[in-house]
């Protein structure tokens, strides 16, 4: 299974766990059930679905010293209102300017 394959993920009503985050002890599920990885890949993932219905994918490598953060958001242009065509593909842009300009700050 690639956890970052939506159509593969499990099924999000089942597998999950209730949770509970330490210090603000605000909920969570965490899918419990088995995960395919390949015999090579020393990462751990974890599979957490939040109380709005994010599905979130933490990977943590230990062969790393960096930190990276993706979003995939699921829709697109098939979403932009009719006065507004295009908004997606701004959005995308504007979320690439942010982060090179992050970066930069480094």
């Amino acid at each position: 299974m690639n956890p970052f394959d939506v159509k593969q993920l499990p099924d999000w009503e089942t597998g999950f766990e209730p949770r509970l985050t330490a210090e603000s002890r605000m909920p969570y599920k965490e899918y419990t059930g088995p995960l395919e990885q390949s015999a090579k890949d020393n990462c751990q993932y974890r599979l957490l679905r939040l109380p709005n219905n994010m599905m979130v994918t933490c990977v943590s490598d230990p062969d790393t010293e960096t930190a990276a953060a993706a979003l995939t958001v699921g829709v697109g242009s098939h979403a932009d209102p009719d006065d507004a065509l295009g908004l997606a593909h701004l959005l995308e842009h504007m979320l690439s300017l942010v982060s090179i300009i992050q970066t930069k700050q480094l």
